[in-house]
């Protein structure tokens, strides 16, 4: 096949030959983008199987971790979240209802969110009737839960002060996501120490496509935080960074995907970076529709060539910070051995 190229190339004229190449990369592209698109159209459901455990499990743990970032809020609104209580109250029934496995980390952890939940409310006095009868069926099972792997915990400012001399294995397990900071303002050198860091991410072909926006103008951290509203009711943080990475670096249809993978890899290596600095930061979704995304990129100056790959808000850690616990799955449940 590269002989029969290697002929056309010599016998047709290089216009010629460089448009059918661009007709060629286009008709590739739509062929693959459609591959995708029907991939993605098949196993992605608003209208999810209500019989399908994975389906059902990624639903279970979404509602929980809302919960979660409820109750690690620093000014809890006693009653938050009776929407999410009725989906999770659904999903549970069809645990039930399936005959799951209730030993599950999946199911388990959901309990022990709510097992929380309703304990902090019977000890402020807070009318949970509403709670109770909308899990009639498990509330004897969610009052007695033994899993504490779900709901919220308290770090502290001390426990990091020595996050740059601890080992790989207790800067990675001891990183939580934070969405409160003190008022002490961020020094930007820390954050291009972090950003240096990460540079040493592995990226395709070493082409480093990933770059950093670091916003500190506080209104432009508002208005930014307002297109992505994923920390609506919380104080701005003083930092903002803004993942990208550059599609101009892809060469060819195939690597439609590597910029995404390449800014993912560096965006990690940037939260790790952020702890090892004694920063705290939390990660925020970029999963924008055109309207966000146009808007973001008009605000912030981003060029049509770079795909956002996340926000990371960042500041310094307060004394003593509420977060969600955020358990994991375990390494059987996600690894698949081939021999």
């Amino acid at each position: 096949m590269n002989k029969f190229y290697e002929i056309i190339k010599k016998t047709i004229p290089k216009p010629i030959y460089d448009i059918l190449g661009i007709l060629k990369d286009n008709l590739l592209i739509n062929s693959l983008t459609n591959y995708d698109r029907k991939r993605y159209k098949k196993y992605y459901s608003s209208n999810y199987n209500h019989s399908n455990i994975n389906q059902i499990n990624a639903r279970l743990i979404y509602y929980s971790h809302a919960i979660e970032k409820g109750l690690s809020h620093e000014d809890i609104r006693l009653g938050f979240g009776k929407n999410i209580l009725k989906s999770l109250a659904d999903l549970l029934k069809l645990y039930e209802n399936n005959k799951f496995d209730k030993s599950e980390l999946v199911y388990q952890n959901a309990i022990s969110v709510i097992n929380e939940y309703v304990t902090l409310h019977q000890n402020n006095n807070y009318d949970i009737s509403y709670v109770k009868n909308l899990f009639h069926d498990f509330i004897d099972e969610i009052i007695n839960a033994k899993s504490e792997i779900g709901g919220s915990k308290i770090i502290y400012k001390i426990d990091k002060k020595n996050n740059d001399t601890k080992n790989f294995l207790e800067l990675f397990n001891n990183r939580f996501s934070i969405r409160t900071y003190s008022d002490e303002p961020v020094d930007i050198e820390n954050i291009k120490k972090s950003i240096n860091i990460s540079t040493k991410s592995p990226s395709v072909c070493n082409r480093q496509s990933s770059r950093v926006y670091v916003v500190t103008n506080k209104k432009i951290i508002i208005e930014t935080l307002k297109i992505q509203a994923g920390l609506n009711n919380y104080t701005p943080p003083p930092a903002l960074l803004v993942v990208t990475s550059n599609s101009s670096s892809s060469l060819s249809p195939q690597e439609r995907n590597q910029s995404y993978i390449d800014g993912g890899v560096f965006s990690m290596s940037l939260l790790l970076s952020l702890e090892f600095q004694k920063l705290a930061a939390c990660p925020l979704n970029a999963a924008f529709n055109i309207s966000r995304d146009k808007s973001i990129r008009k605000l912030l100056s981003i060029s049509d060539s770079e795909n956002i790959i996340m926000l990371i808000a960042v500041g310094n850690f307060n004394e003593s910070s509420k977060v969600a616990k955020s358990f994991r799955l375990t390494v059987d449940d996600i690894t698949k051995v081939i021999k």
